[in-house]
């Protein structure tokens, strides 16, 4: 930890060393806990690099990986959130399945960040579990009812409303109530964010 806190190791070869010796990811989960944030956030980032690259070496340590959810830094939050979503697709014991309500209570997070990043990694879960799609998509479809706080404007809404357009394109085809998603996105029409409203436009013109 000393060589990384110092910069002696940077992530690329902390990765690289990882890649060759799977026995190292019990020591990164340790380094998530560190108090020197160069420690924690550098083990973190390699540890979601691995979950990319060779999930399988990740997929032991599923309940470790769980456990990031209930960090105190949102950065390690958003960590687990994607290594998550990456272990997904290979999740023979449907560990996924049970902490999924943990999961998707994100998108009522005060933080547009964590919101987002919770919307972005659903096209892979969906992908990777199909039957989790109505569930997904119900919740997906009820960020339109998300509060404003200090740290999620109407702007920050509307962005994750513009990923949640993006999701709902991803798995239209394998979704049952699309009358539902469609009035969804139809209410995007007038947005006054350009982008959305032209995502949203689109996914009509495509889909209706």
């Amino acid at each position: 930890f000393e060589d990384i806190a110092n910069k002696r190791i940077d992530r690329g070869m902390l990765l690289e060393m990882v890649l060759k010796d799977p026995g190292l990811v019990p020591k990164l989960i340790e380094g998530t806990t560190s108090s020197k944030a160069l420690v924690r956030y550098g083990c973190a980032n390699v540890l979601t690099d691995l979950s990319k690259e060779r999930p399988e070496d990740l997929y032991p340590h599923f309940d470790d990986i769980a456990g990031l959810l209930d960090s105190g830094y949102r950065i390690l939050v958003w960590n687990g959130l994607a290594m998550l979503s990456n272990l997904a697709k290979i999740d023979r014991h449907d560990r996924f399945d049970k902490i999924k309500d943990r999961y998707y209570a994100f998108l009522k997070d005060d933080y547009m960040v964590t919101v987002a990043n919770t919307v972005d990694n659903s096209t892979a879960i969906a992908k990777a579990k199909p039957h989790l799609i109505p569930y997904i998509t119900e919740r997906i479809l009820d960020v339109e009812n998300i509060e404003l706080t200090e740290h999620l404007t109407e702007e920050c809404k509307n962005i994750i409303i513009q990923k949640s357009v993006a999701y709902l394109d991803s798995v239209y085809d394998e979704i049952e109530d699309r009358e539902r998603v469609l009035s969804f996105v139809e209410k995007q029409v007038g947005s006054g964010r350009k982008t959305l409203a032209d995502a949203a436009k689109g996914f009509l013109k495509k889909h209706s």
